[in-house]
């Protein structure tokens, strides 16, 4: 094994070790990851860049120009390894709650994406089928001061988790998947500009 491969399976190593740190990281803490989804985004985003920069010292030093892409292609796959645990991690958890737990969760999200007016809130079969008698209620006894309110819908959808808020025809996609979809995007965007900053 060359120079240059000892220091790219050290890197893979380092990077691959902290990716599964942050996962079980993430797993203890999906309501930070899901109620403060920007500080937790923020939180992973500064790990993974204070290792980057960490590495990309010695990296930079001892192999040149060569060896600094080596490097950063190994940093944008361990980063979209590391993204895609966290997600993944985040969205079992959240789907796996207890009924109370999860509504709760929803109520949360109900109350932040409800817009002015009257709309319908849509879930799937299974949501509707263990929806608590009181939720409608709940949600719009929290939402009343910003004049709106939600009315269940007769019609439910195929989705994992979360609901869909209707006003005409416009709909307002508050789906788990939708949810988590939008932080990691955030969280990809932020640290691409790190990584081509670490790099270039």
């Amino acid at each position: 094994m060359t120079g240059i491969e000892k220091i790219i399976a050290k890197i893979r190593e380092d990077a691959i070790e902290t990716s599964n740190k942050i996962l079980d990281d993430a797993k203890s803490e999906a309501d930070a990851i899901f109620l403060e989804a920007e500080i937790e985004a923020e939180k992973k985003e500064k790990e993974i860049i204070e290792n980057a920069q960490n590495n990309a010292k010695s990296i930079i030093s001892m192999a040149e120009s060569s060896s600094k892409m080596e490097y950063r292609d190994i940093l944008l796959k361990e980063r979209a390894n590391l993204i895609e645990s966290i997600i993944n991690g985040a969205k079992e958890k959240i789907l796996n709650l207890g009924d109370k737990e999860y509504f709760d969760r929803l109520l949360k999200l109900a109350k932040k994406y409800a817009h002015k007016g009257e709309g319908e809130i849509i879930f799937s079969k299974k949501d509707l089928s263990r929806l608590p008698s009181d939720f409608i209620a709940r949600v719009n006894a929290e939402i009343k001061a910003n004049g709106a309110r939600l009315v269940l819908s007769d019609e439910s959808r195929d989705i994992e988790g979360g609901f869909i808020l209707k006003y005409d025809n416009i709909e307002e996609n508050c789906t788990i998947s939708a949810i988590i979809k939008q932080m990691a995007e955030e969280l990809r965007d932020k640290i691409n500009e790190k990584i081509a900053s670490l790099t270039n």
